[in-house]
């Protein structure tokens, strides 16, 4: 019974497919054209007909075009699909050349859809390629891709890596483009690293390129002209000799002409009088084959009528079969679907009766999930509390500096990032070692103290993060407990702190922390700063700078006994300092779903730094919730400390001695 109903649908699908015919109108699928479309399809078949027949390159080669099609079309998806199966081909084949261009048109898809991220991804892919098949220009060109693409995703000093090595290539080969390339690229790097003098060299030396290529094309093209105007010349002198030619030949037709005009004259008039003659008879021909033909088509004529009609009668009899036909299918289908609905009817309620048992069981599960999420939840809650009395309340930091703030958030409820200050003496203190209370009461920085200040972001976030915070507080403590109070001293104790009390050597944990500590020496009116992976951005006469930190983090065994830098600024003038860890710039939001970026950061930083500070507070977290908006979640903790220093605050702290 199942035949009888497919052979049913396969017959209104032959009738439909004729009506279509005879409209003669054609769909097109979305916004590609009915041409594209049927490209599509042909390309498509030939592709899986030549995997089927051990054709792989036809096979890869027809994918590209359907990918092409579709990306023509800013259908990048489905671009992307067809490019990744040819790809597939291509590297079962080991077919390098082809394969690293699919990869270069992924990446630039993917930059056309703003993932920069897997535009990096793939154009990594194809400069590994080139590498292997060893083409100098293609490795340099790739290169280049690349370093555009690690230049927009802010890693300016990896996008100078490539392009140095590209730059050799360029230089090996004398391709004056791609030399160029690079010089534009290095400006914009440099321009992003505050390094001017170097952007504008580079500016100079992109010009210099580009003066040079011009000269080349004009000299090119003005050979090209002079070979043109040899040309023209000659073409000139061809057309000139050959109406000279021309006027001769005519002068020689008309005096022949009139030579034998006379005799012409004769012979038409003869001519005339035999073809009167001959019209004569052609007419009376002419006459009688005409009556033949119109009794010919008067026969003719009743012929197609019997035919007609006898076709008419063979219609009718044929259309009422079919619709007979058609008619008792159409009752068998019936009959059919009514005795599968009533089947399918039963098999629905078995399911019902099932969906309600699990329905049961998911229930309970779920009483108990909420259960112990209630536990869960109430447990880290505690653990909140156990972390917010360990930290200082952020407003302690304007008893030591007055004009100060710290804007912390927390991605979960408990945190890994977390702030640290306390006040050290330039005297080492034998009787620290033995406070066992860290909470001491609250004394105001002297001549002869110091002031230590940082912020610190640890591996993860939630209960992993607020864990390592934890112990990177008590190491800080610790430490400084110690007298020392030097920052690029106390980070060298801290990443030996962090490796045992993590066992890394042992269990090649890797877990570790980011910051920025500095010190501020109150009587010599300086302050100095040593960071890990974390810079300090500070503001002087509304002008943005920034104490770059080492590239090396705290904790893991990437390095055995680091040496952190030291750096010294001098507070000569009104300076306003920040530090921060990861969490504001790489939150995604906007209008594009992008990363808020350090750059934007840093312009935010220099709009408001001579807001008060509890103003600058808010700014930024009025800030960051519009960037993220309803739609985006944050991904991060969030931590931005500011302060204020000046000169006279400085001199008026040092007479409190």
């Amino acid at each position: 019974m199942k035949q009888i109903d497919i052979i049913l649908y396969k017959i209104l699908l032959i009738l439909f497919i004729a009506c279509l015919a005879t409209s003669g109108k054609a769909q097109e699928i979305g916004q590609i054209t009915a041409d594209d479309n049927s490209k599509l399809n042909k390309f498509i078949e030939i592709a899986e007909m030549s995997i089927n027949q051990g054709r792989p390159k036809i096979a890869a080669s027809n994918y590209n075009k359907v990918a092409f099609i579709y990306w023509k079309n800013s259908y990048y998806r489905e671009a992307i699909e067809y490019f990744l199966k040819s790809a597939i081909i291509y590297q079962k084949i080991e077919d390098l050349k082809n394969l690293r261009s699919i990869y270069t048109n992924i990446g630039v898809i993917y930059t056309d859809l703003q993932e920069i991220e897997l535009s990096e991804e793939y154009f990594r892919k194809s400069v590994e390629i080139a590498r292997e098949i060893g083409q100098k220009e293609e490795v340099a060109s790739g290169l280049i891709d690349l370093a555009y693409i690690l230049s927009a995703l802010g890693k300016f000093d990896e996008s100078n890596q490539k392009l140095d090595e590209a730059y050799q290539l360029a230089e090996e080969i004398d391709n004056k483009q791609l030399l160029l390339n690079c010089y534009g690229l290095y400006a914009e790097n440099f321009n992003n690293l505050n390094d001017p003098y170097k952007a504008q060299d580079y500016r100079d030396k992109y010009e210099k390129v580009q003066q040079f290529s011009q000269t080349q094309s004009m000299r090119q093209a003005f050979q090209e002209e002079q070979t043109q105007s040899m040309a023209e010349i000659q073409r000139q002198k061809a057309e000139k000799r050959a109406k000279e030619l021309e006027l001769q030949l005519n002068q020689v037709i008309l005096e022949t002409t009139q030579d034998s005009l006379s005799l012409a004259d004769r012979l038409r008039k003869q001519r005339e009088s035999q073809i009167d003659l001959l019209k004569k008879d052609s007419a009376i021909r002419a006459l009688q084959i005409e009556q033949q033909e119109i009794k010919q088509r008067e026969a003719e004529a009743v012929i197609q009528q019997q035919k007609a009609l006898e076709r008419s009668q063979k219609l009718i009899i044929y259309g009422t079969g079919i619709v007979l036909i058609l008619s008792l299918l159409a009752a068998i289908s019936l009959f059919i679907r009514f005795r599968d609905k009533k089947k399918a009817n039963r098999l629905l309620e078995e399911r019902n009766k099932e969906i309600a048992e699990k329905g049961e069981e998911l229930s309970s599960a779920l009483t108990k999930i909420q259960k112990q999420n209630k536990q869960i939840t109430k447990s880290i809650n505690y653990a909140k509390s156990i972390q917010r009395a360990m930290l200082p309340d952020p407003l302690e930091l304007n008893k030591f500096i007055k004009d100060s703030f710290i804007f912390f958030k927390p991605r979960d409820i408990v945190s890994g990032d977390f702030y640290w200050f306390r006040k050290a003496q330039k005297k080492f203190d034998i009787q620290r070692i033995f406070n066992i209370s860290r909470k001491e009461a609250f004394e105001p920085l002297q001549k002869d103290d110091y002031f230590l200040i940082s912020a610190v972001d640890c591996t993860g976030h939630g209960v992993p993060g607020a864990f390592m915070s934890m112990i990177g507080y008590n190491l800080l403590d610790d430490i400084t407990d110690k007298g020392v109070s030097r920052p690029d001293l106390i980070l060298e104790q801290l990443h030996k702190g962090v490796q045992v009390s993590l066992k890394q050597h042992v269990t090649d944990n890797k877990d570790g922390m980011d910051m920025a500590m500095c010190q501020i020496d109150i009587a010599n009116k300086k302050l100095r700063f040593s960071g890990a992976k974390n810079p300090l951005i500070y503001i002087q006469d509304n002008e943005i700078n920034q104490l770059k930190a080492d590239k090396i983090p705290i904790g893991g065994t990437f390095v055995k006994d680091p040496t952190f830098t030291l750096q010294e600024l001098d507070i000569d003038r009104t300076t306003y300092c920040y530090m921060f860890s990861d969490g504001f710039v790489d939150q995604f939001g906007g209008p594009k779903g992008r990363k808020y970026m350090a750059k934007k950061f840093r312009a935010l930083l220099l709009e408001i730094h001579q807001r008060p500070m509890e103003e600058q507070r808010e700014i930024l977290s009025l800030t960051i919730e519009a960037w993220m908006g309803e739609q985006y979640a944050q991904i991060d903790d969030i931590l931005v400390m500011g302060f204020v220093l000046t000169p006279e605050e400085l001199e008026k702290t040092g007479k409190n001695n």
